[in-house]
């Protein structure tokens, strides 16, 4: 058991050696260097936290977190509730009642007339209270507030939903049994450990098995560590007490989850993290879906980061460092694309009397590592023996063309938070879109040509200097074919190599 002693020496001795091997290799004695090298500063942080995660994920190899657990005859009432807005899936909901009997379930309900007639019906089918309100105050927030002011009263507990959440086989009964547990009267919340499904299209498969490489890793390293987890808003079960007793979910805050953590924190109650409860989440269908998942979850990180770090005494350094650091990995990869940037300035102008070599070594090694090195070793090593880990590299190393055009639309984001300060929500994401490639090359257009600007300027270096950065430039300028292509149904050899 690492202690949280343990933790914090790590992490903070993994940023030092970080940050001195940069220093050394940048020399920031003029102020251009030291520019650079205060980005580098910063894009380091998440980098020391994925170096520290590679360590923990081999200490603790394949155990799980430890909770006190008891059987007990009856079951606790608890109501399922799944807020919706024009985006119904019928199938998610009905696996997640099949696997789960024996409790209410409410469909909330904040679609347009025209959807709510399909809706009435499933819930008529399957004994479903349908609540459909007239206006959207407070978004998915307002919806659980409205429906917890009328129903909670009469539940013990609530499990919602996202509209592609699906619970397994007796998630609901797992996770009373630990919430029922006197030793486990401290939390107010008990997440589960949440596997991504396999989608109909390659981009979908892609990001599945990219995030179940790692994700179940990270929460349950921090989880046995800090002793500290994150409420993700889905997928869990909540307790009415804890949610009466901090006056219901934030509707001003864009993650509401991540706002009724803290306000938790702040009241007594602790999160959960149960690993050997698996529920299961879609990844978006194509990059332009994840696109726009990124631009909403990069603004509410950024709302979550500087609100937690502002309160880190009242809700605790463990999840205010769990909190920020989500802000604080988005607010990286902008820094990288300005490093980026500022590394093809260079090439051009030599600022700084800083050399191409110097500044493309410090670069190249900070993207990679942080894209497809550290990133994804932390669950890997663990798994050396496995005979699949070349094409799981090959995945990875597929995933981080795809991925890194998202680093300009992260920029965008930033600048628009900036100017406006305000996060707007947008519940639902356009799957599957077969845009034409035409279509695809608009929608692409800013990638592309920072993709030009990346190879006219490198071009200044020589052949040399365009390697060491043609990751990057071929990812940017393939990015219209890879929209076009990431929607497209996924072919049975990808989901057997992906699978199998």
């Amino acid at each position: 058991m690492v202690s949280q002693r343990v933790y914090w020496s790590l992490l903070i001795g993994i940023y030092l050696v970080l940050a001195t091997l940069h220093y050394i290799a940048l020399e920031p004695t003029s102020l251009y260097r030291q520019v650079i090298y205060g980005i580098v500063l910063i894009t380091i942080m998440p980098l020391s936290y994925v170096t520290l995660q590679t360590i923990l994920s081999i200490h603790y190899g394949k155990t799980g977190t430890k909770y006190d657990r008891v059987a007990f005859p009856d079951l606790p009432k608890v109501a399922v509730i799944l807020g919706i807005y024009n985006d119904f899936t019928p199938h998610h909901f009905r696996e997640t009642m099949i696997n789960n009997p024996g409790f209410d379930y409410f469909l909330l309900s904040d679609s347009d007339l025209k959807h709510t007639e399909t809706e009435q019906a499933f819930c008529h089918q399957y004994n479903v209270h349908h609540i459909h309100r007239e206006n959207r105050r407070g978004k998915k927030a307002g919806a659980i507030n409205d429906w917890a002011k009328t129903h909670l009263s009469g539940y013990s507990y609530f499990a919602p939903l996202d509209k592609d959440s699906v619970l397994g086989k007796d998630n609901i009964k797992q996770m009373l049994e630990y919430a029922e547990s006197p030793s486990n009267r401290v939390y107010g919340a008990f997440q589960s450990k949440i596997k991504s499904l396999s989608g109909a299209s390659v981009f979908s498969n892609l990001r599945s098995t990219i995030a179940n490489l790692y994700l179940g890793q990270y929460p349950r390293n921090d989880a046995r560590s800090l002793g500290e987890a994150i409420y993700w808003g889905h997928n869990a079960l909540v307790r009415s007490e804890a949610f009466l007793g901090v006056g219901g979910q934030d509707e001003n805050h864009l993650n509401e989850d991540i706002s009724f953590t803290m306000r938790m924190r702040v009241a007594g109650w602790k999160v959960a993290y149960l690993t050997d409860v698996q529920s299961y989440e879609e990844q978006p269908g194509d990059l332009p879906s994840e696109i726009e998942r990124l631009s909403r979850w990069m603004r509410g990180s950024y709302e979550s980061s500087v609100l937690a770090l502002l309160n880190v005494k009242r809700i605790g350094y463990g999840t205010c460092w769990l909190i920020a650091l989500s802000g604080l990995l988005y607010f990286s990869a902008v820094l990288l694309c300005i490093l980026l940037t500022l590394t093809a300035v260079n090439t051009v102008f030599s600022l700084g009397q800083l050399s191409t070599t110097q500044l493309s070594r410090v670069a190249v090694v900070i993207l990679l590592v942080h894209t497809v090195g550290i990133l994804y070793l932390g669950p890997i090593i663990p798994m050396k023996k496995n005979t699949r880990m070349v094409k799981v590299l090959g995945l990875l190393l597929l995933n981080t063309v795809i991925s890194i055009p998202s680093m300009l639309r992260a920029l965008l984001v930033t600048a628009k938070f900036v100017v406006s300060r305000k996060a707007p929500w947008s519940p639902t994401r356009n799957e599957n879109v077969h845009r034409s490639f035409p279509e695809s090359f608009i929608f692409a257009l800013p990638e592309f040509v920072f993709g030009l600007f990346l190879l006219y300027s490198f071009s200044f270096g020589g052949v040399s200097t365009l390697l060491q950065f043609l990751l990057w430039i071929a990812s940017f300028m393939v990015a219209p074919v890879a929209i076009y292509f990431s929607s497209r149904s996924s072919d049975n050899y990808f989901k057997k190599l992906l699978y199998e």
